[in-house]
């Protein structure tokens, strides 16, 4: 079980990576070509960096919903 505020996502290669819901400035769909074709999603950061997903943006959203931050 992850901490809250915390979420998992399937990276192109299969592998999960764990991400803070707080450092998710927007969830959208890729540019063509941004990443490989099994990529349905992009995950941008507040450090400028972006993350792909396996995905569909719905499904990073309802994990958002599911698991937000906790209030300060």
């Amino acid at each position: 079980m992850l901490p809250k505020g915390w979420i998992e996502l399937t990276q192109p290669n299969n592998k999960t990576v764990t991400v803070s819901v707080a450092q998710i400035v927007c969830v959208r769909l890729p540019v063509p070509n941004e990443f490989p074709p099994a990529v349905q999603s992009a995950v941008d950061f507040t450090n400028g960096k972006s993350q792909a997903g396996t995905e569909a943006v719905g499904a990073i959203m309802q994990k958002i919903i599911d698991n937000p931050p906790p209030s300060s």
